[in-house]
């Protein structure tokens, strides 16, 4: 498990980081501290769904991480 979060974790960091060199997110963000944001959202958000229920798990997750990525992004 510990494996799988890690390479998760590296594979968020390394997409942060292109979207930063595309110029889809701002200049000068932090890809390791925004790739840890991203897990912890997309945790909390999976955890919080099977609590309430509400929805689709999909749409939660899109919507919680549409939340995190939007302060970060060049266009809005």
């Amino acid at each position: 498990m510990l494996q799988h979060v890690r390479a998760a974790r590296a594979r968020d960091e390394q997409l942060v980081t292109e979207a930063v060199a595309q110029g889809e997110l701002r200049a000068g963000t932090d890809a390791q501290a925004l790739a840890r944001m991203i897990e912890v959202t997309l945790g909390g958000s999976f955890l919080a769904w099977t609590l309430h229920r509400e929805g689709s798990a999909a749409t939660r997750l899109r919507e919680d991480l549409d939340a995190t990525l939007r302060p970060y992004l060049t266009k809005k």
